[in-house]
């Protein structure tokens, strides 16, 4: 037993893993590997350290700057250039070495502060893993945005991947003087390889149109036409872009207001949205749907008392309010403010068309209530020269009756029923004819004793 013990001691020291390289293998002692390999650690708990490590992939200068930092226990300083910066970065991320990264953080944090060109190189470098999954990606773009007027007249800016660019040209705080730095960056970038064409909606739907002028709009596709390969195809798909409603967006978020490319800008009005205080409730059984129950719905006839016990209400909660900001005047799109012209152009014909109409209607009723006043005029015209035919012949008749030839004496003859009736002779009658009418009830004014006086005289 003892003897046992001491051959799995001396294993264990001579236990060693070779790094190889395509150019020689290198042994490192497993346990001072472990001591910056969190990677390695792991699997020597689980006893399934390899024996070689495969580094044929990745330069010689990169794994000898690796092996010697492990050699000198950490105290050499790794030296770190442009050519083997990828590779570093790789080997370290595999084995998990935590101290290794921070240094080669801290190497490209004081590196892309110093020279932009260096910033452009690390964004070449920078994966779509890396990006997201690490806090040196993150802080690598954020320097990068803040650079964004300088690193784009490098030319080595059209080298940077396409999740890269993405990323930058999409950010609220990008460091621009106008949206048009955005147009011509992103358009460079399409221009610079032609295989890039597929990649045109992605990249112009960056740009946010609502920020450019009417002439910097002009000048976008003007820029487009310039493009060497492919130019009617981009303008096709900026075409397209840009008459989306998703192109109209405006970021209206209140801890947005000192970016420029925001919509939230100054005067903004802060709008208060009080939620009514409505539970949501509903039904244990069933699971919770997307519309808000506010009532106890009634439940079947042919539901059992069981059921019945079974559909208990939950108690919901209170609905709190939120606070937000919006712009003054949402920038309506091409298709909105065509289809507002075609509205109101139809309401104008509406407008013509019943002014029109009235008007018309309005002369047809003066027509024709002049029409009826002529008619009556002519109407009381006719009823006079009747009336006065009818007393003429009337007189004409009285005359034949009572033989009266005397030419200038008048008598008067009492009817039957005490009427009094006048007679002249022929000038006085057709004279009188005109104003007077004869055979009046109440119109024999003269009494009964004058009639009897004339008699007797």
């Amino acid at each position: 037993l003892i003897m046992a013990e001491a051959n799995k001691t001396k294993l264990k020291k001579n236990h060693k893993i070779i790094l190889h390289n395509h150019k020689d293998d290198i042994a490192i002692d497993v346990d001072l590997l472990k001591k910056y390999s969190n990677k390695i650690k792991q699997l020597d708990l689980e006893n399934k350290v390899p024996k070689t490590l495969d580094l044929s992939d990745y330069d010689v200068t990169a794994v000898a700057t690796l092996i010697n930092y492990i050699a000198t226990d950490g105290h050499n300083k790794a030296r770190i250039t442009n050519s083997i910066l990828g590779d570093m970065i790789e080997i370290a991320s595999a084995l998990e070495m935590e101290s290794l990264l921070k240094k080669i953080e801290e190497f490209i944090l004081t590196s892309i502060t110093q020279s932009e060109h260096f910033l452009v190189h690390m964004l070449t470098m920078i994966s779509m893993q890396m990006l997201t999954d690490t806090t040196l990606g993150k802080k690598v773009t954020d320097i990068a945005v803040a650079k964004f007027l300088t690193i784009m007249k490098i030319s080595t800016f059209n080298e940077i991947p396409l999740d890269i660019i993405l990323r930058i040209l999409d950010r609220c705080d990008l460091n621009i003087n106008n949206e048009y730095n955005v147009v011509e960056a992103a358009i460079s970038w399409l221009a610079a390889k032609p295989e890039r064409i597929y990649s045109s909606y992605l990249v112009l739907r960056c740009i946010r149109i609502v920020n450019l002028t009417p002439k910097q709009r002009l000048d976008l596709f003007d820029l487009i036409d310039t493009v060497p390969h492919y130019s009617q195809i981009m303008s096709a798909f900026a075409h397209y872009t840009f008459n989306n409603t998703n192109a109209h967006r405006i970021c209206v978020l209140g801890e947005h207001n000192s970016y420029k490319r925001c919509g939230n800008k100054t005067g903004q009005t802060e709008f208060v949205i009080d939620v009514p205080s409505r539970k949501i409730v509903y039904r244990r059984k069933s699971p919770v749907k997307a519309s808000y129950v506010t009532a106890k719905p009634k439940s079947a006839v042919s539901q059992t008392t069981s059921e019945k016990k079974g559909d208990q209400f939950g108690d919901g909660k209170d609905i709190k309010r939120s606070v937000f900001t919006i712009s003054h005047e949402r920038r309506t799109t091409r298709a909105e403010r065509m289809a507002r012209y075609a509205d109101e152009y139809k309401r104008e014909q509406k407008q013509n068309t019943t002014s029109k109409l009235s008007k018309l209607t309005k002369e047809k009723e003066s027509t024709e209530s002049k029409k009826e006043i002529g008619e009556t005029k002519t109407s009381k015209d006719g009823n006079k020269k009747t009336t006065k035919s009818n007393t003429s012949k009337q007189s004409k008749k009285q005359h034949k009756t009572t033989g009266s030839s005397s030419g200038d004496s008048s008598t008067y003859f009492e009817s039957s029923d005490n009427r009094i009736i006048s007679t002249s002779d022929k000038s006085s009658s057709e004279n009188d004819s005109s104003n007077e009418t004869y055979q009046s009830t109440p119109s024999a004014s003269i009494s009964t004793d004058e009639s009897r006086e004339s008699k007797k005289k």
